[in-house]
């Protein structure tokens, strides 16, 4: 999935806010833009991770589920925050196609974390600091 303007971002946002995306169209690289999406509307990582924390809860309840990881979240989002300092200028929907780029290989978060520490109980429930390199965002410490 390529976007080709910020309305098809903002539409993505809207269908999983309003839990009309089925689980298989939820990829990677759609958490990815809507992680984005919340950040260039929110402007801080703070305020980005509560409305992203909240949509994804709402989401997975939806489904009947559970899942919902703090620490995966808040790296993918820092991860997407260091994407967006570094391009700026940029037009959403860019900024998302870029992050779907640059952020595409979902190990990269072991190069952080062993398994271990990422897939424990506490890493779900909240955040814990990387165990292998800091997380650096330009401006940012990782810290929340």
């Amino acid at each position: 999935m390529r976007f080709e303007n910020d309305a098809e971002v903002w539409a993505l946002v809207e269908r999983l806010e309003q839990c009309r995306l089925a689980p298989g169209e939820f990829s990677h690289r759609s958490h990815l833009a809507v992680g984005m999406a919340y950040l260039d509307a929110e402007g801080a990582v703070h305020t980005a991770l509560e409305r992203l924390r909240a949509t994804l809860l709402r989401y997975i309840a939806h489904l009947g589920k559970s899942g919902y990881h703090e620490t995966m979240t808040r790296f993918w989002l820092l991860r997407l925050e260091e994407v967006r300092a570094s391009h700026t200028g940029l037009q959403l929907y860019e900024l998302c196609n870029r992050a779907a780029d640059e952020l595409a290989d979902k190990g990269l978060v072991y190069e952080y974390y062993d398994r271990e520490r990422l897939m424990s109980a506490e890493a779900r429930g909240r955040w814990l600091e990387p165990c292998r390199q800091p997380i650096v965002v330009r401006g940012h410490s990782g810290r929340m």
